[in-house]
């Protein structure tokens, strides 16, 4: 699996912070959009264990 980490400049000065995972293994070049809960961030335990998993490709992001 390959990741890469992103950030994008939100215009009200935030900065998004991401990781896209591709999988060697995905059925297509559709992405899985993983948005945590509340108190959690996209390196989550539970977001990680899911992402590891499918065998989709996936951006996992913090909203802030």
């Amino acid at each position: 699996m390959e990741e890469t980490n992103f950030a994008v400049d939100t215009g009200q000065g935030f900065k998004l912070q991401g990781t896209l995972y591709l999988k060697d293994n995905a059925p297509s070049d559709d992405i899985v959009i993983f948005c945590h809960g509340l108190m959690n961030t996209r390196n989550s335990e539970v977001n990680q264990s899911i992402i590891k998993e499918i065998d989709f490709n996936s951006i996992s992001f913090d909203f802030q």
